[in-house]
Parts: C-alpha cells; sequence; structure tokens
C-alpha cells in the first residue's frame, strides 16, 4: 500500500432480487416464456451475488472482482437496451464520506455509472497494491492510476451526455472531476518518483514533472472545493501536494539556477520554495502522517540550504536576488492521460438476453395501441356519441315523446320517463352527479395549489438571488437576475393560470345546470310512485281518423329513433372487442421477428418510423366501420327530417284538443325529458372535467419538475460562484503576501563556502 497516496475506496453493494424482477417483466410485458432465458437470469443474479458479497469482503480477489464488476456492467448494458427502467432496484452505500450512505438505484443507466466507478475504484486499489519502489511495480502502478481516471473521464462523459438520466447523488461533475484529477496526479507523481531516483535524470526535467503533479493537485482540489461529497481529510491532502509539489519545483529550479552560477535566482527559488512549504504545513490536519513527513523532509532541505545559500550570497557572490515573479516561467510538462479501460467498450462477449425482444418494439406498440384507441374513439365513438346527443336534444326541443304520452296515457307514467328512470339508476342517479363535482372540486383545489407552488418556487429563487446578489455586490455576483433567467417559466405558469380559470368557468357552469335539474332528479331516483304523484293526469280524449295516424306514424319514427340508438351502443361495443380481438402488438413482433436488421440503424438503435406501415394497415380494418358510421349519421339525418314534418302536421292537428289538463301533464312530461337529457349531458361533461384536470396535475407536475430543477440548478450555480469569489479573495491575498516577502533583495558581503544536497521526499 502507497502510504502517502489517496485511495478511492469502493463502494458496497447490497443484494438484488434481479432475477426475480426480469422474470416477472418478461412474463407480463414481453409474452415470452421465462424459462427461454433461464440462462441469463441465472448470470446476472450471480454476479449481481458476487458484485455485492465482495465489495464488503477483507480478502478481495481484485483480479477476479474486476471480472465480476465487467461481466456485470456489460450484462446491464444489454439489459438498459431491452428492459424499462424501474422494473428492479440497486442499493449503493457511498463510502466518499465519513459514514457509509445508502443509495437506492431503479435505472440501468445510473447502475452503470456506479459500476463504472467502482472499476475505477478498483484500479486505484490495484494501484495501491504495486511495490513503487521496483521497476515493473511503477509501470503498473502508473497504469492502474491513469486506467482508474479513464473510468471517471468515462463517468464524466456519461453525466454531460445525460447518460444517465437523472444524475446519481455522488457523482456530480466536480466530485467525479475531483477524483480524475487525483488519480492522474498520483500517476504523475509516480512517474516523478522515478525521475527523482534517477542519478543521471536532468533537475530541470525533474521540475517539469513536479510542476505539474502540483498542478494536476490544485485542479483536482479546484473541483473539490465545488463538490458537497468531498471530505476534508482529502481536500486538506490535495492542497498539502499542491504546495509541497510546487516547493519541489521550486527547489529543483533553485539546483539549477546553482549549476549555472546564478546565485540570487537560486536564493529566489528556494524562498519561494519555503513559502510554500509554511503554507503547506498549514493544511496539515486530519493528513496522514506520511505526506506531513515527506513535507517536513523538504522543509527541512530547503530551510537548511536556503540559510546556507543566503549567506553565501551575503558574503561571497554579492548577486541580487530577483523578485518572484520575474524569475523565468517553468512549464510544466505532464507524462500521463486517462485511459479508458477496455472492459468499458468492449462489444466482444455473448449478449444477454438476445431472444428477447427489446422493449422499444414493446413501447412503440404500447404506443400504435393508444394511437389506435384516440383514433377509434375520434372517428367512431365520439361521432357516435355526438350523434346520440343531438337525436335526443331534436326530440326534447319538440316535446317527443312527451305530447303523445299526454294523448295516449292520460293517467300512467309514461314508457319512455320509465326507461329514463331506469337508465338514470343505472348510471348512478344523483349522487354520481354530487360525488363527481366533489372529486372535481378537490381536483380543482389541487390544481390552484400546484400554480401557488410553481410561483412559490420562482419566489423563492428570486428573494434568494436578491439576497445573495447585495451580500456580493452587482459587479461581483455577474450571473444573469431572476428575472432575466425565468421569464419562459413564468410564462408557463400564467399560461397553467389561464386554463385553470377556463376550466373553473366551466365548473360554475356545470354546478349550475346541476341545481337546475336537481328537483327532478330527485323525483326521478323516489322512483315510478314519486313520477306518478309528480305528473298530473289528464282526460282521455277520442282521436280522429287523422290524428290517430299522425300518432302512430310519430310513434313508429320515434320506435326507428330509438332502434337507431341500440344500433349504436351495439356497435360502439363491438369496435371496443374489435380492438381487443385484433391487437396490434402480435403485427408488430412478427414484422421485426422476420426482419430484424430493417428496423434498426446501423448504431442497432430500433427507428419507430419504420413500424409506421404497420399501424396504417391495422386502421384498414376499420375502413367499414367509417362507411357505416357515415351511413348511420345520413340515416339520422332521414330520420330527424321525417319526424319534424310528421310532428308539424301533428301539432297543428292537435291545437283543437287541447286543455288545462293536459297543457299541465305535458308541461310536466317536458320538464322530466329535459331533466333527463340534461342529466347524460352533465355526465359526459363531468368526465370532460375530470379528464381537464387530471391532465393539468399531470403537466403542471411537469413544469413543478423543471422548476425544481431550475432551482437546483441555480442553487448549485450560486453555490459555486460564491466559492469561486471566496477563493478569488484567498488568492489575492496570498499573491499579495508573497509579494510583499518576496519583493526586496539584501545586499550581503561574500562567503566563499555554498554547498547543496539533494532534495528529501
Amino acid at each position: 500500500m502507497i502510504g502517502n497516496f489517496l485511495s478511492i475506496p469502493l463502494f458496497h453493494v447490497g443484494i438484488s432480487p434481479i432475477k426475480e424482477n426480469l422474470a416477472q417483466i418478461i412474463k407480463k410485458d414481453f409474452f415470452q416464456p421465462v424459462s427461454t432465458f433461464s440462462d441469463d437470469l441465472n448470470r446476472i443474479q450471480q454476479l449481481q451475488d458476487l458484485l455485492a458479497s465482495k465489495s464488503t469482503s477483507e480478502t478481495l480477489d481484485l483480479v477476479q472482482y474486476q471480472k465480476v464488476i465487467a461481466a456485470f456492467y456489460c450484462m446491464i448494458r444489454d439489459v438498459s437496451r431491452r428492459f424499462p427502467d424501474d422494473v428492479t432496484s440497486f442499493e449503493w452505500f457511498s463510502t466518499l464520506r465519513y459514514q457509509p450512505v445508502s443509495r437506492l438505484v431503479t435505472s440501468w443507466k445510473e447502475e452503470q455509472a456506479y459500476l463504472v466507478y467502482q472499476l475505477g475504484a478498483l484500479y486505484c486499489t490495484k494501484a495501491h497494491e504495486e511495490n513503487i519502489f521496483h521497476e515493473e511495480g511503477v509501470k503498473k502502478a502508473c497504469l492502474f492510476f491513469k486506467q482508474s481516471a479513464g473510468c471517471f473521464e468515462y463517468l464524466i462523459s456519461m453525466l454531460q451526455e445525460g447518460a444517465t438520466g437523472k444524475q446519481p447523488l455522488d457523482f456530480d461533475l466536480h466530485t467525479v472531476s475531483t477524483l480524475k484529477l487525483i488519480m492522474l496526479a498520483q500517476a504523475q507523481e509516480v512517474i516523478w518518483l522515478k525521475a527523482v531516483s534517477n542519478p543521471s535524470m536532468k533537475n530541470t526535467l525533474i521540475a517539469r514533472l513536479s510542476k505539474k503533479v502540483a498542478e494536476y493537485y490544485e485542479e483536482a482540489f479546484e473541483q473539490a472545493q465545488k463538490s458537497n461529497t468531498i471530505i476534508l481529510d482529502w481536500k486538506n491532502h490535495m492542497r498539502m501536494k499542491m504546495h509541497h509539489f510546487l516547493a519541489a519545483t521550486y527547489y529543483r529550479m533553485s539546483i539549477v539556477a546553482l549549476d549555472n552560477f546564478e546565485y540570487g535566482k537560486q536564493v529566489a527559488y528556494l524562498k519561494a520554495a519555503s513559502e510554500l512549504c509554511s503554507e503547506a504545513l498549514k493544511h496539515k490536519r486530519y493528513v496522514v502522517s506520511e505526506v506531513i513527513e515527506d513535507l517536513r523532509g523538504l522543509t527541512d532541505t530547503v530551510e537548511s540550504i536556503l540559510k546556507t545559500a543566503e549567506k553565501e550570497n551575503d558574503l561571497v557572490f554579492l548577486k541580487p536576488v530577483p523578485m518572484f515573479q520575474d524569475l523565468p516561467r517553468i512549464d510544466a510538462v505532464s507524462m500521463v492521460l486517462p485511459e479508458v479501460p477496455t472492459e468499458l467498450d468492449t462489444t466482444d462477449h455473448n449478449s444477454a438476453f438476445a431472444s428477447l425482444v427489446p422493449f422499444t418494439i414493446i413501447q412503440i406498440a404500447q404506443a400504435f395501441k393508444e394511437r389506435e384507441e384516440s383514433y377509434i374513439q375520434q372517428v367512431l365513438t365520439e361521432p357516435l356519441l355526438a350523434l346520440g346527443r343531438m337525436l335526443r336534444q331534436f326530440l326534447a326541443e319538440r316535446d317527443l315523446p312527451a305530447t303523445i304520452d299526454t294523448i295516449q296515457k292520460p293517467e300512467n307514467v309514461p314508457e319512455s320517463i320509465l326507461s329514463h328512470l331506469a337508465e338514470i339508476k343505472s348510471l348512478g342517479g344523483i349522487s354520481i352527479l354530487s360525488d363527481s363535482m366533489a372529486e372535481i372540486s378537490e381536483l380543482a383545489i389541487k390544481s390552484k395549489n400546484l400554480i401557488f407552488e410553481c410561483e412559490e418556487r420562482l419566489r423563492m429563487e428570486n428573494y434568494e438571488d436578491e439576497l445573495l446578489r447585495k451580500r456580493a455586490g452587482d459587479i461581483n455576483w455577474n450571473r444573469a437576475p431572476s428575472l432575466t433567467v425565468t421569464t419562459n417559466l413564468t410564462a408557463k405558469i400564467e399560461k397553467m393560470q389561464s386554463y385553470l380559470d377556463q376550466g373553473h368557468q366551466s365548473d360554475l357552469l356545470i354546478g349550475d345546470a346541476f341545481e337546475n335539474i336537481r328537483p327532478a332528479l330527485v323525483v326521478y331516483c323516489g322512483g315510478k310512485d314519486a313520477l306518478q304523484k309528480k305528473i298530473p293526469s289528464s282526460v282521455y280524449v277520442k282521436l280522429n281518423p287523422e290524428m290517430g295516424k299522425l300518432v302512430n306514424d310519430l310513434k313508429e319514427l320515434l320506435s326507428e329513433a330509438n332502434k337507431l340508438e341500440i344500433t349504436r351502443q351495439r356497435f360502439i361495443h363491438g369496435v371496443d372487442g374489435k380492438v381487443r380481438n385484433h391487437s396490434i402488438l402480435p403485427l408488430v413482433l412478427s414484422e421485426y421477428r422476420k426482419r430484424p436488421s430493417y428496423f434498426q440503424e446501423s448504431n442497432g438503435v430500433v427507428d419507430p418510423a419504420k413500424f409506421e406501415v404497420i399501424y396504417e394497415k391495422q386502421l384498414q380494418l376499420y375502413t367499414e366501420d367509417l362507411s357505416f358510421v357515415e351511413s348511420l349519421k345520413q340515416k339520422q339525418t332521414q330520420l330527424e327530417g321525417q319526424i319534424e314534418e310528421t310532428n308539424l302536421r301533428f301539432a297543428r292537428c292537435k291545437e283543437i284538443l287541447n286543455n288545462a289538463a293536459q297543457q299541465e301533464r305535458l308541461k310536466a312530461l317536458q320538464y322530466f325529458e329535459h331533466a333527463y337529457v340534461q342529466y347524460l349531458e352533465l355526465i359526459a361533461n363531468l368526465n370532460r372535467a375530470s379528464s381537464f384536470y387530471s391532465d393539468f396535475l399531470e403537466k403542471g407536475n411537469g413544469v413543478l419538475r423543471e422548476l425544481d430543477d431550475f432551482l437546483y440548478s441555480r442553487r448549485d450555480e450560486a453555490r459555486r460562484l460564491s466559492i469561486e469569489l471566496q477563493n478569488q479573495q484567498k488568492f489575492n491575498q496570498i499573491e499579495h503576501s508573497m509579494s510583499l516577502s518576496l519583493a526586496t533583495p539584501q545586499s550581503v558581503r561574500p562567503n566563499p563556502l555554498n554547498r547543496l544536497s539533494d532534495d528529501s521526499q
């Protein structure tokens, strides 16, 4: 183990019943036998069990565990192409903080991200196991650190491309960038160690190598400052290393200056190294003893040589000591780059669940099914229901069949009213309206609260931005104000409010309509006896032959209208059955199995557009149904014309038969007919209102999530900007103090002695 290097810890992994969960989804959604995939299911469960059990093992076989991670990563990559997210969950325990923190993962891409991290941590562990005092150990340690950095670079690319979906809590860009830079710094440090152990290596090159180590640690520290995950121990370690290697750089350059007889530069470099050593020691808290001992060794060497060099320059050489900022620039040289391990890019393995239809195909079939149902609703069901509403309204406006019932059945409750009574009771009576109204009121309140929450997010963000702007000042707080960046979100909320206002107006109209027919519905729900009491009787009138014929003609036409309604209802049920019996899923699966390559792009991604032909063919099943709907529409138009003509003649003849009792009975029958028509219309309107609010809440919650993401990003941006401002202030103070301490050289007398010793690392 390399004691003065940071070791990235392996995350602990919990056991997941992935085999059972995948088997259930195959059986439920893929319509394929589970037994076909038993080998893959057993294999993936075995790998997950090993991944979990070995993650906490004290005697871990690193090579074997590396194979487990790589194999499981490949299987998860295959699974992600065929299964949806959220079918199973994985538990990881983050060990980057002081105590393990549980993380629940439900996305395949997120699981891949954790596996990439685990592989990166494993390569770091392998590097620590090498003996860096032997040449072969140096080579391997450097390679493993670079491969570890490659894993974290690969993870960064996944995060930047959005490949992980929701960003894992432990893997913000700053945290992962910190880990990558630490690995590069340690790989570079291994090369530097090899260089300083080589007597023939030039000090200039050693200084340039050392400078790059310092730069890597500095970059890592800057990223760590923006991370909420990196612990203080590591931050102090990076700061010490950063100053240590910059001091080592100047120490080596002091040797170069001495070799070139530039004694003033030698003193300047040593002073800079001494300052940096002192600065490094300020951050020794929580840092391991090996790092502190290395730093003290360098500090002692620098202080000893500086004391001698100053004395000799003062007494012997009398060379002016240049200002620190006037010293020549030292160009760092990097000998390391991240190397992405082959395990993350390899395709040389047996694809898991190869015979399973990709879930994308299932999703395409589901989308076609939804489109098909929407199409049926739009061109068949809704037009037929609209025709029914139009016919009922047409008859109600002409007081049919109430007028005929008044004449033919002066004492009994008409059959049409009793039929309405049965239908109203079957639909739920008055209680279904009351319950639906209450449900809609509740949905309206939720919608109103949702808009309030959206507005509250904007108010909160604006308040926080203004508060931080006042603290930092407008010049320093140089990001766009809230009112500028929230224009689009504000417009969305205003649009939501407009929709909600329209919905509220519709709710008021529905409420008024309900109150208007409530008394009639109470009577309907009271049954036949209640209707008998409310509908007055009239005297029997003997009809002349002409009048009798008109009544019979109207009754036949009304019977035709009733048959038309029955035909419509049966047709709607028949279409529903047709949709169930002619599912589009088998067609999509069959065509895909015949020509899988045709439906895929060159990268293996399924192209949904190529399935459109199947959908168009499916819609041809309903060509005859469309013609039938059109024929029903024409038949109803013709029937309404016949009813209109016959009813006009009947109205002229009926005037001579009118009496007060008949007028009262007709008025009552009209009242209950109108209530029935309005009742059906109310149910339809309430269903539409419920659908409106459900859609509103679904889309509104999407806006709320967008606002939450925006608020999080603005807070993260504010935190990073605050840290940058704080760091800038600190760096300005350090730069100012260094310029003061290194500003003026001393006039000294020469001394013939000037001896230097090597730096102790």
